[in-house]
């Protein structure tokens, strides 16, 4: 799915007014601001999860940003009620649920590798709090009285959610939950038009994240990146080669399959080590539409998700690895017994 995908010309979306699609999970619902993928997307949304629901338990490969709008957003780590502003930085990973209830503006995969803070914050009844400042964004909250005017320069552009009141930017009128992202070198000048107006500001220092398949900025794509890992003891899955991407780190020669040439055929494979941890076997017996289907997610934006941590999706030997509860072991197969 690509949705307000283009980073480079203003998209201005008033999320109060958008209908609330269904997630895989039931009692939590949708709107869609921006998104780039399918289940797992760059993306920006409201979510909003019915009292008593949750989420299942899964890692941020590429970080989590949100804040609470309304009722209490709950996880293993805390209850975090209306106002608050949270940051999980990459692998960082929960078990979202509310009790009561509660609907969240959330931004998913555009943390930069190096963003590794951990906020918890709570924004202040003035409205006028710093929330996160780094190398590569401010985020910040701005509190506007009717009439009142505020404008910035914004080289890599910007971002605004409007949580209580009204302003003006350029011709439109933006509502609470109106949602505006501007391009790089745009200019941002907004007008109150009620009391009490309360926008959520973030303000790019270097290119936003734009791709769900990297860290590389705008228009950056892995797919033409070869993945090459940093650590001597990094065990990518056997063979890996997607497109022109090849993870040729520290692969022993023992481990390489006859051919990796072709994304639908895999020689028969044997493990490098035996034991716990070890390499599954893939036998010439192992059922053709298993094989296709692990061909498709290692060819699927998933690979990406832990690339940059030095772990790749899929039959991954490292027992350490603690990713693996966002499909790091290919769920659709299952080892045959020895």
């Amino acid at each position: 799915m690509h949705l307000n995908a283009d980073f480079t010309v203003r998209v201005l979306v008033h999320g109060a007014d958008l209908p609330w699609t269904a997630s895989p999970l039931a009692g939590v619902d949708r709107r869609m601001l921006s998104r780039i993928g399918d289940e797992i997307a760059l993306a920006t949304s409201l979510v909003r999860y019915a009292p008593g629901s949750h989420f299942s338990a899964h890692t941020h490969a590429r970080g989590e940003e949100f804040i609470v709008l309304d009722g209490v957003f709950q996880d293993e780590h805390g209850d975090y009620p209306a106002g608050s502003y949270v940051r999980n930085p990459p692998g960082s990973h929960h078990t979202p649920a509310s009790a009561p209830g509660t609907t969240i503006f959330v931004k998913l995969r555009h943390f930069h590798a190096d963003d590794t803070a951990v906020v918890r914050h709570r924004i202040s009844a003035t409205g006028n709090d710093t929330l996160h400042d780094d190398a590569h964004e401010t985020v910040h909250t701005l509190r506007l009285e009717n009439e009142q005017h505020w404008q910035a320069d914004v080289p890599y552009g910007c971002e605004l959610l409007v949580l209580t009141g009204t302003l003006t930017e350029g011709s439109d009128h933006l509502k609470p939950w109106s949602w505006l992202r501007l391009p790089a070198n745009a200019h941002l000048a907004i007008k109150a038009t009620s009391d009490h107006t309360v926008v959520w500001v973030k303000r790019y220092k270097t290119p936003p994240i734009s791709s769900n398949a990297s860290h590389g900025g705008v228009g950056a794509s892995s797919r033409h990146k070869p993945f090459r890992c940093a650590r001597a003891d990094c065990s990518p899955p056997i063979g890996l080669t997607v497109g022109t991407a090849h993870h040729a780190a520290s692969l022993p020669a023992s481990a390489m399959p006859t051919s990796v040439s072709s994304t639908k055929t895999r020689a028969n494979v044997t493990p490098a080590s035996s034991g716990a941890g070890a390499i599954p076997t893939r036998r010439a017996g192992f059922k053709k539409h298993h094989v296709l289907q692990t061909e498709a997610r290692l060819a699927s934006e998933r690979l990406q998700d832990f690339a940059h941590r030095c772990r790749l999706i899929g039959l991954c030997n490292r027992v350490d690895c603690g990713l693996e509860t966002q499909g790091c072991r290919l769920r659709s197969q299952r080892p045959l017994a020895r």
